[in-house]
């Protein structure tokens, strides 16, 4: 089961999770009891977010890491990137 940061990371890279699919999230019977209108006022958001995250990608994370190191971060437990990310992010 992928956690969300990794669902993050797979639309930046330009890929669609399935957690941002609204039928994905039909499975859970709390979530079925949404009225439609509210399913498809999520569907849309969720939408929207892959969409942003396709178009910024790893290249646009603004975080002072190069392309490289980002996919090192994303794989690893590099604890001086990590730190390095913080320190460099801007808002």
């Amino acid at each position: 089961m992928l956690g969300v940061a990794e669902q993050i990371i797979h639309a930046l890279k330009g890929e669609h999770p399935k957690k941002f699919i609204i039928a994905y999230h039909l499975e859970d019977e709390k979530f079925a009891t949404f009225s439609k209108i509210e399913q498809e006022a999520i569907e849309s958001e969720y939408h929207s977010m892959v969409q942003d995250l396709n178009y910024w990608g790893v290249e646009r994370l603004n975080n002072g890491l190069s392309i490289e190191e980002n996919e090192v971060l994303f794989n690893s437990w590099n604890i001086y990137l990590i730190l390095k990310g913080i320190g460099n992010a801007r808002v």
